[in-house]
């Protein structure tokens, strides 16, 4: 005998959106130059994820926009304040495990920011982070992996548990 699980769905539904994103050029260009073709189709596939990237975090949910992460609703904040950015980041993870009952795996962080989270040192000039400039161990932030990307608000990292996601 097992327990019956029971999860709470809600019934929602949504268009499939395009994210286009194009260069203009000849068919005669893209026949003649092998690397032409192979070197716009590389930058293109770029663009798209970029785009897609932008639409995952940022989107309105207009027209062909998908609704973004930053624009769903009963998603939760924790200031910075006087805290050490640790500590900040620390508590959203609480946050997360505690409101809304997942497990963080990733945060989401602006360059800036995760730049003086790894150069934040002692008052004996010891990196805090404990991660030096020759360190070749994978970077983690309260054992969280860091995305880190300048379409994350300055001073604002995302905390989440981001497994059920889906696009």
């Amino acid at each position: 005998a097992a327990p019956e699980a029971t999860y709470g769905w809600n019934k929602t539904s949504t268009s499939v959106k395009r994210i286009p994103h194009w260069v203009p050029a000849t068919k005669g260009a893209l026949m003649d130059g092998g690397q032409l073709r192979t070197l716009l189709e590389a930058k293109l596939l770029r663009g798209v994820r970029a785009r897609v990237e932008a639409q995952v975090l940022n989107g309105n949910a207009t027209g062909e926009n998908l609704r973004g992460i930053l624009n769903t609703s009963g998603i939760g904040s924790v200031a910075l304040g006087s805290d050490t950015r640790f500590d900040a980041v620390h508590k959203a993870i609480t946050n997360v495990r505690v409101n809304y009952y997942g497990e963080p795996f990733a945060i989401g962080i602006h360059p800036n920011d995760y730049e003086q989270i790894l150069l934040e040192k002692d008052s004996a000039g010891n990196y805090v982070h404990g991660r030096g400039p020759v360190e070749s161990s994978v970077a983690t932030v309260w054992g969280l992996t860091p995305i880190v990307s300048t379409l994350f608000t300055e001073g604002t990292p995302l905390v989440g548990d981001y497994s059920e996601s889906v696009l």
